[in-house]
């Protein structure tokens, strides 16, 4: 049965519910944040769960660490294999995601346990994560604006590609509460200060 995760947009806390494919349809208008209660919550896309979820079980090993890619259709694979590489939980392999040893402890994690291994492979291994948390710990008041992150990756990056990039950092964050985004004023705020 899929794992659904959301994130509140009034409280910004990430949570999961399981459905079946027809409860979650039926159900979908009706979810509430568990903390605060509000229905303004917004589906998350989870690339870990997209690759267990599309794949039958009898053909995921996660013992071995094996996801076959004929299960998922080329552009889904080629993003969440792109998404494990970059994060160290897998590498391609003889034409097999083939799970890093984090990636399979991540795979069998409770939710917690989960983020906490995300957060620390996200500012490890994705430096714009690393320098946008360097930035809000060293300004007043922790926070920035989007167009100051915006305007860097321009400098590098087509005005798409680094807004692409932008927009998956964030996600990223929001998952493994790095920090916290604002889309409405669009503005960066550290998650040691928030409150």
């Amino acid at each position: 049965m899929p794992i659904y995760e959301f994130l509140c947009h009034k409280c910004e806390k990430s949570f999961e519910l399981t459905y079946s494919l027809a409860e979650y349809e039926r159900e979908k208008k009706k979810i509430k944040c568990p903390k605060c209660e509000s229905t303004s919550v917004v589906r998350q896309i989870s690339a870990w769960k997209l690759i267990v979820a599309a794949v039958p079980p009898r053909r995921v090993s996660l013992r071995d660490g094996e996801i076959p890619p004929a299960a998922l259709g080329a552009k889904d694979l080629l993003a969440v294999g792109e998404a494990l590489h970059i994060l160290k939980f897998a590498e391609l392999k003889d034409g097999a995601i083939k799970l890093a040893a984090a990636g399979r402890v991540f795979a069998q994690s409770e939710t917690e346990e989960r983020k906490r291994l995300f957060k620390e492979h996200l500012l490890r291994f994705v430096p714009l994560a690393a320098h946008i948390c360097h930035v809000l710990d060293e300004r007043e008041g922790h926070a920035a604006p989007r167009v100051r992150f915006q305007s860097e990756l321009e400098d590098h990056l087509s005005v798409s590609d680094a807004e692409k990039t932008l927009r998956t950092v964030i996600g990223w964050s929001r998952y493994a509460e790095v920090f916290s985004y604002d889309d409405r004023r669009q503005v960066f705020r550290s998650n040691h200060t928030a409150g």
